[in-house]
């Protein structure tokens, strides 16, 4: 019948191997943060183990003493392995050599070196033999013995502390891999609690850490969960307005602050997913395509809405030079967009401003002058009123022409308006002979306008009602559910030509100048309304305003 003690020691023999069946993976993978790290504490496993097996069968003076300082080797490695896997999860170190040898020379080094040579100086074991027990020698510890275990104890601690930190702390994923490490210590602590309390005559401490080892490993090789997180997360800033998203090396989403959550679709559920779902619009590959090509910007569709923005990306790389995935930027220049649209319209204006200058004023200019010659010779009525007459026309269309350099910039400050007052202002300004205004707006219609602006839009709209339509006329201003309206009782817009009437230069009278609806178009969209032609009641026009609100 197989005795308690070689049962036991086959058990530590068996906890000892388990940890090198891992090293190929840990080679595999080599590359990856948390091997070097990782590479202790299944080294560190195994030698604990394999010295328990030793310390179970001693049975001479020698035995015991070479069992008990393999034990406490394999727990000095495991204790740096322990703590080098949490600095480097947090981006506190990049393993080196020099940080191994330094981890290890404040443990485990100076350790084996008291232990080994205790014999001259008895400060690591008073005193050390086998023991009835099954699984330690009978040692009387020095106090050598005691800073070590100190030692071992803070570094186990922190690294718990570490990974406890990253779980109060983090977010996403990122609070998931923390969780996973952190849980790897439940059977150190439950297991060592076991042989405490329960069977103080058992050392079941190499179990509890063969247990570790693997759930450790699985976090770092299997979850992929120590691949880009560190590296990009002092990149990340949370607080940063712009989109900003991490990418590992298989352009899976990683993280991202809250401006690319609100950009994007997916919604919170979003680690793992690929950057061309994550993106809406189809956007991925136009941020590819725009930093391959040097292309300034990329437009991306949000609710129907255009936001522009000049992408960068960037390799994440470790500290030996190995690509881990990408950081995206996307700088928002929808602003910049929108100004750069309105110069460029105000100066279409502008140009055609200096085109009308020059070729629409010559005819009516040499009209005049020749009009003008003869007066001289002949002082006829006749030529004076079309002298006065064409000059009338010129000033008219300067009057015109200066309007539209103005009206298309967006108005920036607004007031309450009185439409009543302004609507009767307006009238005033208009040569109207036998026309009449009809005012059915309320004594207290207002609305948030520039009021000289909007002055004008009633002024065009009633000179437009009266130049196109003979007497008598009824010009008729109103609200609708949805703004207010200028209506005519004319002839009305034939349906046909609708859509052309906003059109700048569009007339269909001789001594017309084509600017005063498209003056109004460009009032109206500046405040950030709509303006639509229909047919009156009366079958006139109807021009209906759409503001942002109603008018009260």
């Amino acid at each position: 019948m197989v005795s308690d003690r070689v049962l036991l020691t086959g058990l530590y023999v068996v906890a000892g191997l388990l940890p090198l069946v891992l090293f190929p993976r840990v080679l595999d993978n080599r590359d990856k943060p948390g091997a070097v790290g990782l590479v202790l504490l299944l080294l560190g496993a195994s030698v604990w183990s394999l010295g328990t097996a030793v310390v179970t069968l001693a049975t001479t003076m020698g035995l015991a003493f070479a069992g008990e300082n393999l034990t406490s080797l394999g727990a000095g490695i495991l204790a740096t392995g322990w703590v080098l896997v949490a600095a480097e999860y947090a981006g506190f170190v990049v393993p080196s050599r020099g940080t191994v040898g330094a981890l290890l020379g404040v443990g485990m080094i100076p350790q084996q070196v008291v232990a080994w040579t205790n014999p001259s100086h008895h400060l690591y074991y008073r005193s050390l033999s086998p023991s009835a027990s099954l699984t330690s020698a009978s040692a009387a510890v020095g106090p050598a013995f005691w800073v070590f275990i100190v030692v071992g104890y803070t570094f186990f601690f922190v690294g718990f502390l570490i990974f406890l930190s990253e779980v109060l702390t983090s977010r996403g994923v990122r609070r998931q891999q923390s969780f996973a490490l952190l849980l790897s210590t439940t059977p150190v602590i439950l297991i060592g609690s076991i042989s405490v309390f329960l069977v103080p005559d058992v050392s079941l401490s190499p179990f509890s850490f063969v247990g570790m080892v693997f759930v450790v490993t699985w976090a770092l090789f299997r979850g992929d969960f120590l691949d880009i997180v560190p590296i990009a997360r002092q990149e990340l800033v949370d607080n940063i307005e712009d989109p900003v998203v991490t990418l590992d090396e298989h352009d899976q989403v990683i993280d991202g602050n809250a401006a690319a959550l609100e950009l994007s679709t997916v919604g919170p559920d979003y680690t793992g997913v690929p950057a061309a779902e994550f993106f809406p619009d189809r956007a991925w590959q136009r941020v590819v395509d725009a930093t391959e090509s040097g292309e300034s910007d990329v437009t991306i569709t949000r609710d129907e809405q255009d936001r522009h923005f000049v992408p960068t990306v960037s390799q994440l790389t470790d500290a030996s030079g190995t690509e881990r995935g990408r950081l995206v930027v996307l700088r928002e220049v929808t602003q910049l967009k929108e100004r750069e649209q309105q110069l460029r319209r105000q100066n279409e204006r502008l140009d055609q401003f200096a085109s009308m200058i020059s070729h629409d004023l010559r005819n009516p200019l040499n009209a005049a002058q020749l009009r003008l010659g003869l007066v001289r010779e002949e002082a006829t009525e006749e030529h004076a009123a079309a002298v006065e007459r064409n000059l009338d026309r010129m000033e008219r269309m300067i009057d015109d022409m200066l309007t539209v350099a103005r009206s298309g910039s967006e108005v920036e400050e607004t007031e309450p308006v009185d439409l009543p007052t302004l609507v009767a202002d307006a009238w005033d300004t208009v040569e109207a002979d036998g026309a009449t205004l009809e005012c059915q707006l309320s004594e207290t219609a207002s609305v948030e306008a520039d009021p000289s602006r909007l002055r004008n839009v009633f002024e065009n709209l009633f000179r437009n009602a009266v130049d196109h339509n003979t007497t008598p006329l009824t010009v008729q201003v109103g609200t609708h559910p949805n703004g207010f309206y200028v209506e005519d009782d004319g002839s009305g817009i034939p349906e046909d030509e609708r859509d052309d009437v906003f059109d700048r230069g569009y007339t269909t009278g001789d001594d017309g100048t084509g600017l005063g609806l498209s003056i109004v178009t460009d009032i109206v969209e500046g405040h950030g309304w709509e303006i639509t032609v229909t047919e009156g009641d009366a079958g006139g026009a109807r021009f209906e305003i759409t503001t942002a609100s109603p008018p009260s």
